[in-house]
């Protein structure tokens, strides 16, 4: 292999002729991906876990303790208190996941693996299934994007709400589709767009995280795999852990704690004022990585195009809009005229979210 291709999953589907240990490798294998992918999203990129835990007494389950997002400064109640996501890793072929399918999952369990259904008894406890198999039919309604966002309440199919605490609604969600190929690419791209690790030490640097998640899984350090031990993989392959080398040793500027306040209640906006160079795109980078820590699942769009860009994007919430120099970039531009009516009216509307 040479460096820089894609490496195949260490596990291949097994063939008519195999028997159940290249099935249960296979499955196997695939958890461990799963658990370098969450790892990496959950520890690292988005930091809304502290660590995670690979194949607890629960099995095949791995467990993080998430920290709750808080809805924002203008709630009037703030909920401090974690939750504990169980996430299961399914390898299946062949047939999309049918309600009764998910149905028998979630009840599967025993004396010594408490199920699905089970844990969820605990308003604290949220479940998670990452699969291969595609979703069909009205089990649709529980599809989620990526670890930390969750259905809509009223998602469940009914059948499955009767299989559930009446309460589960919102904490049942599956991502699906996500095949050996497709995960690997996840990992591929957060190592290399996210963490900057060389492209010619991406695979070098997967293997390694492969190895560590195996030992842990093998119960070494209890299972749990600590955020900043993920951190020092990514640095041995020449990786980072800000969304730019810049942003790794970022020098704040003496009035940080006004533009964190600026971004706060009551006005949740800021106007970055300075010459050319002087860091104003480099602190938006910074200031946008502190916030999405705080508010897991925050997206950023550069808006460059004018007021009506603003106005038509649909991006979901939470979201922080970066307005680049909206009167030109070394000069007053003409054409951005209606920044002139129009920003004070963006920058009044703005809200917590």
């Amino acid at each position: 292999m040479t460096n820089g291709e894609t490496p195949s999953p260490p596990f291949q589907e097994a063939d008519d002729g195999a028997g159940s240990g290249a099935h249960s490798l296979a499955g196997y294998d695939y958890q461990v991906d799963v658990s370098v992918w969450l790892a990496l999203d959950l520890l690292l990129a988005n930091k809304i876990a502290q660590s995670i835990e690979l194949e607890p007494a629960s099995e095949e389950d791995i467990e993080a303790e998430l920290i709750e997002s808080e809805p924002g400064r203008l709630a009037t109640k703030v909920s401090a208190d974690g939750y504990k996501l169980v996430v299961q890793a399914k390898l299946r072929g062949g047939d999309a996941w049918t309600v009764a399918g998910i149905n028998a999952l979630l009840k599967h369990g025993g004396a010594r693996r408490p199920s699905a259904a089970q844990r969820l008894v605990d308003p604290d406890v949220r479940y998670l299934l990452i699969t291969s198999a595609a979703l069909n039919g009205k089990t649709r309604g529980l599809r989620v994007g990526r670890a930390g966002s969750w259905p809509k309440p009223t998602g469940k199919p009914a059948t499955t709400v009767s299989s559930l605490p009446a309460d589960a609604g919102g904490r049942v969600g599956i991502i699906a589709n996500l095949d050996e190929d497709k995960l690997v690419g996840e990992i591929k791209r957060l190592l290399i767009e996210r963490f900057g690790v060389p492209y010619s030490r991406w695979i070098e640097c997967l293997h390694k995280l492969r190895e560590e998640a195996r030992i842990r899984v093998r119960r070494v350090g209890g299972g749990r795999w600590q955020r900043d031990e993920v951190a020092h993989i990514i640095r041995e392959y020449d990786g980072y852990l800000a969304t730019s080398p810049q942003l790794e040793n970022y020098v704040y500027p003496k009035n940080w704690a006004a533009l964190r306040e600026a971004m706060g209640s009551p006005r949740f906006a800021a106007v970055i004022i300075g010459q050319s160079g002087t860091g104003k795109t480099l602190a938006t980078r910074k200031l946008y990585e502190e916030l999405r820590a705080e508010n897991p699942g925050m997206s950023s769009r550069p808006i460059r195009q004018g007021p009506q860009q603003l106005r038509d994007d649909s991006t979901d919430p939470p979201v922080l809009y970066d307005i680049e120099d909206p009167w030109g970039r070394f000069d007053f531009e003409p054409a951005s005229r209606p920044w002139n009516d129009q920003l004070a009216r963006f920058l009044a509307s703005a809200t917590h979210d």
